[in-house]
C-alpha cells in the first residue's frame, strides 16, 4: 500500500475502537525539492490560517495546525489529492511524500485490569532483586559475560525518575517531548486526561520499565525520552521525534511499550531509518487477548514485538498476540487470595519516589526483553 492509500484508510479509525487523533492536526512530510513554506502558502489559499505547530526539520516532517472551524481531514484529503507524490502518477511539483493524521498511541496497561500497587509493598525491594524473572531468564549467569557495559537503551515512555537509587549513575541526559522540555523526570497532574475515569494511571510506566532493564543489564545506560503524558496516551508525532532523538544520540536499543492500532507513515519511516542504524527496537504486544487489529509498532516488520508469559512460561491471558510477534518475555504477576502479588509469581521494580511495586503487562516482557538485548 503506498503512502497516499494508506493514509486515505486512516481518516476514521481503521478499526473499531481504534485510536482516536490529535483534533485539528496533520503531520506531513516535505519533498527535498520543496519547503514548508510553499506547502503553508498553497494550503492557506484554501484554508487560510493553517499553520506549523512544531517540526524535526532535520527529516523535512511538520506538525501542522488547521484553522478553527475546519475538519482536519478535509485538509487531509487535499493534501493527499493534490500534493503529495503518488508514486502510479508522479509529478515532481508535488510538495509532500506523505501527510497523515496525528494519531495516539497508549500504553497496553492502562487500558486493562493489571495490577499496579505502587509505594504499597515495604518489602518489595527484596523482591525486586530475586523475582521469578532472574532465574527465567538465567541473569546471573548471563551477566557473568555480559551486564550491558557501553551500551545505551533510550526508553520512550512516561519518563524516569533518574533520582531513584536503584539507578543511580545509570540514567543520561534525555527530552520530553510532550512538555518540551529537558526535565525527564515524571510528574503527575491529577486529571484524566484521556476520559476513562482514571487519574494518572501510568504515572511510574517508564521508571517501572528503565528499572527492569536496569535489572536485567545493570552497566547499560539508560537515555529517557518523554513520548507518553501520565494516562500513558501520546501523539504519533512526539513518538517520531523521540526515535529520531535516540538515532541522533547513539543508542543500541529502543524501547517501546506502548502501541496503536493505527498504520503511521511516520512512524514507519522513523523504525526502518532505526533498523538502518542497526538500532533494535523493542515494543509491546498488547494486553488485549487478541491477535486483531495488528499493534504498531511490534508487528510493523522493523521492531522486535514481544508477547508476554507467566512465571511457567506460559502465554499470560491478557497478552496479545500475532504471527508477526515472535518472543516472549515475563509480563504475568499472579496474586494471593488476599489480592496481594505473589511473591514468587510477581514482577516487580521501582516507581517513582523511591519507591517499589508490582504491575503486569506487555510493557514488561518488552523491558525484559530491551534488557536482554543491551
Amino acid at each position: 500500500m503506498t503512502s497516499w492509500a494508506a493514509a486515505m484508510a486512516d481518516c476514521p479509525p481503521s478499526w473499531p475502537g481504534g485510536n482516536t487523533h490529535a483534533p485539528g492536526e496533520v503531520l506531513l512530510r516535505v519533498a527535498p525539492t520543496s519547503t514548508i513554506d510553499e506547502v503553508l502558502s498553497r494550503l492557506n489559499q484554501t484554508y487560510p490560517g493553517t499553520t506549523a505547530l512544531a517540526a524535526s526539520a532535520s527529516r523535512g516532517i511538520y506538525q501542522v495546525n488547521v484553522p478553527i472551524g475546519t475538519l482536519e481531514c478535509d485538509v487531509l484529503d487535499t493534501m493527499l489529492t493534490t500534493m503529495v507524490f503518488d508514486p502510479n502518477a508522479p509529478d515532481p511539483n508535488d510538495p509532500l511524500l506523505w501527510a497523515e493524521l496525528n494519531y495516539e498511541s497508549e500504553s497496553a496497561e492502562g487500558s486493562t485490569g493489571s495490577i499496579y500497587i505502587s509505594n504499597q509493598l515495604p518489602t518489595a525491594a527484596q523482591f525486586y532483586q530475586q523475582q521469578y524473572a532472574v532465574q527465567m531468564l538465567g541473569m546471573t549467569a548471563a551477566q557473568q559475560s555480559a551486564t550491558g557495559r557501553g551500551v545505551a537503551v533510550a526508553v520512550l515512555d512516561t519518563g524516569v525518575d533518574a533520582a531513584h537509587s536503584a539507578l543511580q549513575g545509570a540514567v543520561l541526559p534525555g527530552y520530553n517531548f510532550v512538555a518540551d522540555t529537558p526535565d525527564t523526570s515524571e510528574s503527575a497532574d491529577g486529571v484524566d486526561n484521556d476520559g476513562d475515569g482514571m487519574f494518572d494511571e501510568m504515572f511510574g510506566h517508564g521508571t517501572f520499565n528503565a528499572g527492569l532493564i536496569h535489572l536485567t543489564a545493570p552497566d547499560a545506560k539508560i537515555l529517557p525520552i518523554v513520548v507518553l503524558n501520565d494516562d500513558g496516551v501520546g501523539e504519533t508525532f512526539d513518538i517520531i521525534r523521540g526515535i529520531y532523538f535516540a538515532i541522533d544520540h547513539g543508542v543500541e536499543v529502543i524501547n517501546m511499550s506502548f502501541g496503536s492500532s493505527e498504520w503511521s507513515e511516520g512512524l514507519s519511516e522513523a523504525l526502518e531509518e532505526a533498523r538502518q542504524h542497526g538500532i533494535l527496537v523493542v515494543a509491546s504486544a498488547g494486553n488485549d487477548n487478541r491477535k486483531e487489529p495488528p499493534r504498531m509498532p511490534a508487528t510493523s516488520g522493523d521492531a522486535i514485538g514481544v508477547t508476554a508469559v507467566d512465571d511457567h512460561d506460559v502465554r499470560a491471558p491478557f497478552s496479545n498476540y500475532h504471527d508477526d510477534v515472535f518472543l516472549s518475555a515475563p509480563g504475568a504477576t499472579a496474586k494471593l487470595p488476599n489480592g496481594e502479588p505473589d511473591p514468587n509469581r510477581a514482577v516487580y521494580s521501582i516507581v517513582p519516589g523511591e519507591g517499589y511495586a508490582s504491575w503486569e503487562g506487555t510493557s514488561l516482557a518488552a523491558a525484559f526483553t530491551s534488557g536482554t538485548a543491551a
